[in-house]
């Protein structure tokens, strides 16, 4: 900076100069910059942090250390990712010597690095059906002058399953300063409580099956989930499950169901109680078509005389099921016949029943599809069956309770009771007196002084036998005693007798003349 410097030449020997005219301009002196450089280092930052202080660091070379040459540094404002790099510029002091130098000063670049930061979606899930709740998260790292803040969405979907959460940052303007890692996390959407319950039903053996019905719970109605019931297979008396199966199947993975059972009931089939020919009632299937059970007896009877029952039992055949069965089998292995057992009780005293008879029962038929047991029972009365008024009686479910002496189903021989329920059927019964008749033993002709002599009668009821007598005799028990002489000629004595007075009977007498 003091050049150029003036050079000047001293001539000598100074005594001959003066012999000359000299010209002696002399010359310049330059002292040259010298070459010397200073190498800022790189400087960084992360985005949102301070600059470091120093800001940076640097070096000089060429620089001699008695002008102890130092350098302060600066850069380029500016705070975000993508303005960098920013120029950092050395500034060296002290100035007055600098420009003895030529200085290569270059500068360096200040970078600011993105800073780390997440966004972490919460794990959440629904039941299939409902509405999304609402989705939520946390950011992490951010600088809350940024304002960063995060949209929660799922993968679109709306049946059972899992689907992956994930975040949408803005604004966007400063998402550049940052290196983000996005999380993501599970939206389950779980199965939907359902239920499908069939209803109990039930029918009598032989009948159809009525429709199954049942209700579901639960369901989504746009699904539009049915459901078709049905049962276990089976057509004799018992319980059977009834099921459901659903459908669409493409929906049914939507939901946890329980599948609820029912009974379907397949219950007795009762039979009727038939009080004319026609008319029957009382059973599974009441109709005026004679289908049931009935007995009749003969109306009237006299004491100790024959009566004929008639019993009838239809359906015979049921399902494929015989509503009579073989009591078992006879000495050469065939099946012994179903038979009907008839009792007889008064009317007064029912729990006093006297066997009256069985008799083998006989399927026959068909007569419009249908077939009848029947039999018919002809015999004696019982001694103890006085005349007075009685039913006849083939015991059924219930004989027990109307005698004591009697165990159900007595009248059926032999009953399927696991399938049928067998009425008790009566029949009304009148007993009346019993006539009789009067025969006199073989009687000889006797005249007046005849020793006395004995007499017999019989009754056909087998009651003891009383004599009278009238004329000129008397009786003493079955001896006669002749006390006189009619003396006339075709003169007669007689002899009454009578049996001994019963309420079974009708009373009769009888005479003989002697």
């Amino acid at each position: 900076m003091g050049g150029p410097y003036a050079i000047t030449a001293t001539l000598g020997p100074a005594a001959v100069l003066s012999n000359y005219t000299i010209t002696n301009s002399g010359a310049n002196f330059t002292i040259n910059p010298k070459a010397a450089t200073w190498t800022t280092n790189a400087a960084s930052k992360t985005y949102g942090d301070a600059d470091p202080n120093p800001l940076t660091t640097g070096s000089g070379s060429g620089f001699l250390p008695a002008d102890a040459v130092t350098a302060s540094y600066s850069r380029a404002a500016g705070e975000t990712v993508s303005g960098g790099p920013y120029h950092i510029t050395a500034t060296l002091s002290p100035a007055g010597v600098l420009s003895n130098y030529t200085i290569t000063n270059s500068g360096a670049n200040f970078t600011i690095n993105k800073a780390s930061a997440s966004v972490t979606p919460n794990a959440s899930g629904k039941t299939y059906g409902s509405a999304d709740p609402a989705l939520t998260g946390s950011t992490s790292g951010f600088l809350p002058s940024d304002g960063v803040s995060a949209i929660f969405s799922r993968t679109p979907d709306e049946t059972v399953g899992s689907y992956t959460i994930s975040a949408l940052l803005s604004p966007a303007s400063v998402l550049s300063n940052y290196t983000i890692t996005y999380n993501t996390a599970i939206f389950i959407i779980g199965p939907r409580t359902a239920s499908v319950t069939p209803d109990a039903a039930s029918k009598t053996l032989g009948s159809a099956d009525p429709v199954l019905t049942g209700s579901l719970a639960g369901f989504l109605e746009g699904d539009g989930v049915t459901a078709t019931y049905s049962r276990a297979a089976g057509e004799t008396v018992g319980v059977y499950a009834t099921t459901a199966t659903l459908s669409p199947g493409a929906v049914l993975g939507n939901y946890a169901i329980t599948y609820n059972t029912a009974n379907f009931t397949i219950n007795k089939y009762i039979f009727n109680i038939c009080s004319t020919a026609l008319d029957c009632a009382g059973g599974s299937d009441p109709n005026s078509n004679g289908i049931g059970g009935r007995v009749t007896i003969s109306p009237s009877v006299p004491y100790l005389g024959n009566a004929t029952a008639t019993v009838s039992l239809k359906p015979a055949t049921l399902a494929g099921l015989e509503a009579l069965l073989s009591p078992g089998l006879d000495g050469f292995n065939n099946p012994l016949p179903p038979q009907f057992k008839v009792w007889i009780a008064p009317n007064d005293s029912p729990n006093s029943p006297v066997f009256f008879g069985s008799g083998t029962a006989v399927k026959t038929g068909p007569v419009n599809g249908i077939y009848t047991w029947s039999a018919s029972i002809t015999a004696a009365l019982d001694s103890s069956i006085v005349p007075g008024s009685y039913k006849a009686y083939v015991y059924g479910f219930d004989g027990h309770s109307i005698s004591s002496l009697i165990q159900n189903n007595d009248g059926y021989v032999n009953p399927d009771t696991a399938n049928f329920q067998y009425p008790t059927l009566t029949a009304d019964l009148t007993v009346v007196k019993a006539d009789q008749t009067i025969t006199f033993g073989p009687l000889a002709a006797k005249t007046y002084g005849a020793p006395d002599f004995s007499v017999s009668a019989t009754s056909s009821s087998n009651l003891p036998v009383s004599f009278t007598a009238s004329g000129n005799c008397t009786v003493s028990g079955s001896t006669v005693h002749i006390t006189g002489d009619y003396g006339a000629p075709g003169r007669r004595r007689s002899l009454r007798c009578r049996p001994g007075r019963a309420a079974n009977f009708l009373h009769r007498e009888s005479q003989r003349h002697h």
